[in-house]
């Protein structure tokens, strides 16, 4: 999963990212794009290496990705960020220019700000795409039907758009929804805003969840105390930790929000060396959660032996779940589910 981090100049999301994966800060996270893939922290993937010992556990990644600061000529660097699964969305808790501790209603318009900026340049691509689809749908194409389908929506996002709402909230079928994919729209996007507080405002930081409407979801974390905490040695970081009261660093908070936020979740596999997870969209079909190990496996799909994780954690073994007949054969269409334990069997 992809997790791209956007923020306002000074939002400190330059920092962030050392914050998020507990590396040190370093020139090449300073200036221009910086990216790092972490291990997802996994409890079920640790219980199940120890059901199936092999020789490796791999657990599935998440790359963070921060851009570097927004040029004037943004095109480019918006593209970039399309290709994110989910944002990342900094708002400084300060002003960065004289410090001060922002109220509700300077934190919304940070967070307002940026949010602007994303919908101008959908925008621009919504725009684009209904002019060209207004002078293609006037002679007789293959496509004529999906062009007008696709055209009825995009002036339906404009109005909206036109009458003071966004395009995220404009309600859609599934059809249409595939016919915007290809957009990677950044107002539809799922987005975890990280709020970013100064040391001093960190004892505060329950007073501030009236700013965001309801439908964000955020966390809160202070930067600077989270990139010295990664920085400590392993014995030391539990007393840093209790002093600001950090029951959990802000990498795995995240991870696990974003996995929230974007509808993703985790099924395994054990082969003869490893075992493995694996993220995917909610309600991929047992084929398609194939093709993610590999393409053959999807062509030649015939069925996928599942486990339940809970099941085979709670009875220990995959013989005893199979004794209560608890593992199941399922077929192309099967959806999987959060914590699937999965063995496909295929053609070759």
């Amino acid at each position: 999963m992809k997790l791209g981090i956007i923020g306002l100049t000074q939002s400190g999301k330059s920092t962030a990212i050392f914050a998020l994966t507990g590396q040190t800060p370093g020139a090449a996270g300073l200036v221009g794009k910086h990216q790092a893939v972490v291990p997802v922290p996994d409890e079920r993937l640790d219980a199940l290496f120890q059901i199936y010992p092999r020789d490796r556990r791999v657990p599935a990644t998440v790359e963070f990705i921060d851009y570097g600061e927004i040029p004037r000529d943004s095109s480019a660097y918006w593209a970039n960020v399309r290709l994110a699964d989910a944002l990342v969305h900094v708002v400084a808790g300060f002003d960065p220019v004289s410090r001060e501790e922002r109220d509700s209603s300077a934190l919304r318009a940070a967070y307002n700000e940026l949010n602007a900026e994303l919908a101008v340049s959908d925008l621009d691509i919504i725009e684009r795409r209904r002019d060209k689809l207004s002078k293609q749908i006037k002679r007789p194409t293959k496509t004529q039907d999906q062009d007008l389908e696709e055209l009825a929506l995009l002036e339906r996002m404009l109005e909206a758009e036109n009458a003071g709402g966004s395009f995220a909230d404009v309600e859609m079928s599934d059809s249409e929804a595939k016919l915007l994919r290809s957009f990677q729209l950044l107002t539809r996007k799922p987005e975890l805003v990280l709020l970013n507080l100064s040391e001093n405002a960190w004892s505060n930081r329950g007073e501030i969840k009236a700013a965001f409407p309801e439908n964000v979801q955020f966390i809160e974390m202070c930067a600077i105390i989270e990139v010295e905490l990664g920085q400590l040695e392993e014995s030391e970081r539990g007393e840093f930790a209790e002093l600001y009261e950090i029951a959990e660093p802000v990498g795995p908070r995240a991870i696990t929000a974003a996995y929230g936020v974007s509808g993703s979740i985790r099924f395994y596999t054990v082969g003869k060396d490893e075992v493995r997870a694996w993220t995917i969209p909610a309600g991929l079909s047992a084929k398609e959660a194939a093709a993610k190990v590999h393409t053959d496996m999807a062509k030649g799909f015939i069925r996928a032996k599942t486990i339940a994780f809970d099941d085979l954690s709670a009875h220990g073994s995959e013989k005893a779940a199979k004794e209560k007949g608890l593992v199941r054969l399922e077929g192309k269409d099967y959806r999987v589910a959060d914590g699937d334990v999965l063995e496909f069997h295929f053609s070759k």
